[in-house]
């Protein structure tokens, strides 16, 4: 993907993320407004509230996600920047061969970091909703005495984010092979005339 098809993905992921945090914002303020005046805030390991508080905790949960969303979307736009200017504050695999490469390459290959830390947001925004969602169901009208499939959503994002990890991981480390590769043929072929 050329520089400006990444831009332009890297906008519509963002905007996505934007959407989700616009939407959970939303929903958390309605949440707030149904909710009885003491809401489970922490569960044990069974799913059983272990401590209560007021519906206004949902909101630090919403701005929690917030602030995630906004630093790690700051992180992946400053990333190709970063790998031009400051590439010695990036942590990739075969990190000696990325700092030897030309600027220009080493903006290519952090792109699949970059892909990374802007879907990570949705993953988190999704969980801190499904937090909210089971705190105020818990203690609304027909709210169960535990937590529904209470390391369900945790598991999932959790296994999300190693599987993305994982491949981006690959995919950077891949890139950065290629890339030496390539600046190693362009200097040999210079070197030859």
């Amino acid at each position: 993907m050329t520089p400006r098809g990444e831009d332009r993905a890297f906008v519509a992921v963002a905007t996505v993320v934007g959407a989700a945090v616009i939407a959970y914002w939303i929903r958390s303020e309605m949440l707030i407004a149904a909710a009885p005046p003491s809401i489970p805030v922490h569960f044990d390991l069974h799913g059983r509230p272990d401590r209560w508080g007021g519906p206004g905790e949902l909101r630090l949960l919403a701005v929690i996600a917030t602030l995630l969303a906004v630093a790690m979307l700051g992180i992946a736009a400053w990333l190709p920047r970063g790998a031009r200017r400051s590439p010695g504050l990036i942590n990739l695999p075969r990190k000696p061969t990325f700092l030897r490469l030309p600027p220009d390459a080493r903006e290519r290959v952090v792109a699949p970091m970059r892909a990374l830390t802007a879907l990570l947001p949705l993953l988190f925004v999704g969980l801190f909703w499904w937090i909210a969602e089971s705190m105020a169901g818990f203690a609304g009208p027909g709210g169960s005495a535990r937590l529904r499939l209470p390391w369900a959503a945790p598991a999932v994002v959790l296994g999300l984010v190693f599987v993305l990890v994982g491949v981006a991981w690959v995919r950077t480390s891949r890139a950065i092979r290629a890339a030496a590769a390539e600046a190693r043929d362009v200097a040999g072929g210079e070197a030859r005339r």
